[in-house]
């Protein structure tokens, strides 16, 4: 029989949360519950492992029989710095021989089958679906924009604030609250695996050495946790972000995050990773009403196509449109994101591999676009060079990541000039408080 060491990791600084640790005791009592009935094996005449579990694991899965676990605890409590208190319990599960590693944040509670749930899901990192403690209530899940590594790591990240329902799906980063981690990633990878002197959080740095040694990160949003609020008040989990965020219960809304979850499990089941962040469920939102309102035989115009989120949004958001997507083409996953696209929209979708300084500039002319959509280089020039090259063949222009100086220096200038004429001004921050912006200008198309 196989026998699986699993450390439950407790960096708590200040020990047991007196409105948590009861939960704590519960979820020990049912691991307790769970490695006797494992031991007695299937036939054994023994209650239900968990009764009043309607929705998830009432009872250990067929495949699950035959191993044994083993749990330990390694905690850190009284440190103050909590990369330190994670390396510390990482060092100590390490010394143990753990095989995975379950990291569980005091002011955490959870189903008692949510270790189930992340352990059968077999990823190297899986995270349960966590909330911050303070106002606004928003996921902590990211997706990480402009990753660089030097002498060390920077990028943006944003969180994902319209994540598919209840499923496992591949993010750039997570939130420490509960997450699993299989032992040989800290095995496989150099210290520190937690920063301790950043000023990027201690599990967002973690994540990010992960990306750089190309281990996914996952997040089951089917394992739901409640985290207890910073400021006496509700505690913030899944419903109260829903109620906060209406329009997140969109049937439209909930289409569309669909079939851009489809797209996304499709990219990454080729093999192909996922490097930087994409459009947000609020963004493609805005994307997809600005295509419905095209007239028929509608030409749509892209400047960076990554995922293909956003050419998925055009696409379905006018049935009769076109778009031709122009990409570096630096990404693994632009060629299958590419494939899915040709076979769910045949005909109606082009892609320009090149860098669009050089591609966007042609002796032939492009004619008119309805519609241009730019998220491409960040930096001034490529921005610059991007707005130069199609303000005067659009008729509307959606330019994304005006939040970033070399794109807001282009934007600013290009309306100075007078080659572009701003409309309106959006954001993630028009409901939820994300620093994303995009604008919506006209352009001179004649």
């Amino acid at each position: 029989m196989p026998k699986v060491k699993v450390a439950l990791a407790l960096p708590w600084y200040a020990g047991a949360d007196r409105d948590c640790v009861v939960h704590f005791l519960q979820f020990q009592h049912y691991l307790g519950r769970l490695q006797e009935r494992l031991l007695r094996g299937k036939d054994a005449d023994l209650p239900k492992l968990d009764p009043a579990n309607t929705t998830g694991f009432s009872e250990i899965p067929d495949e699950l029989w035959g191993t044994e676990f083993e749990f330990g605890i390694s905690d850190e409590i009284g440190c103050s710095l909590p990369g330190m208190a994670r390396e510390r319990c990482v060092d100590n599960a390490l010394k143990w021989g753990a095989d995975f590693i379950l990291f569980y944040d005091s002011d955490m509670i959870f189903g008692t089958d949510l270790f189930l749930r992340l352990f059968m899901a077999k990823k190297p990192v899986v995270a349960a679906l966590a909330f911050t403690g303070r106002q606004p209530v928003t996921p902590v899940i990211y997706q990480l924009k402009d990753f660089k590594f030097t002498h060390e790591v920077s990028f943006n990240s944003e969180p994902i604030h319209d994540y598919p329902r209840d499923t496992l799906f591949q993010v750039d980063a997570v939130g420490g609250g509960v997450f699993l981690v299989d032992a040989n990633v800290f095995r496989s990878m150099s210290k520190p695996w937690f920063a301790t002197q950043s000023a990027l959080g201690e599990d967002i740095y973690f994540c990010a050495r992960c990306k750089m040694q190309d281990i996914p990160v996952w997040v089951h949003t089917g394992a739901k946790t409640i985290h207890k609020p910073t400021f006496p008040q509700v505690w913030h989990d899944e419903e109260l972000y829903l109620q906060q965020n209406p329009h997140l219960h969109s049937p439209k809304m909930e289409a569309l995050a669909k079939e851009v979850s489809d797209l996304c499990t499709y990219v990454v089941g080729t093999g192909a990773t996922i490097y930087e962040g994409s459009s947000t469920m609020p963004e493609l939102s805005y994307l997809f009403e600005k295509s419905s309102s095209l007239p028929r035989q509608a030409r749509i115009c892209e400047v960076g196509m990554n995922t293909g989120m956003s050419t998925m949004a055009l696409l379905l958001g006018s049935p009769t449109a076109t778009v031709t997507s122009y990409d570096i083409g630096e990404w693994s996953c632009v060629r299958p994101a590419k494939d899915y696209l040709d076979r769910k929209f045949p005909g109606r979708h082009t892609l320009v591999l090149g860098d669009t300084k050089k591609t966007l500039w042609t002796p032939e002319p492009m004619g008119l676009w309805d519609l241009t959509f730019i998220d491409g280089g960040h930096d001034f020039e490529t921005a610059w060079a991007d707005i130069c090259s199609l303000c005067t063949i659009s008729r509307h222009l959606i330019i994304d990541d005006i939040q970033m100086p070399g794109v807001k220096k282009a934007y600013d200038q290009a309306i100075e000039k007078q080659m572009i004429c701003p409309i309106s001004e959006h954001g993630d921050s028009d409901v939820i408080g994300s620093e994303r912006r995009w604008a919506y200008v006209k352009g001179f198309a004649k």
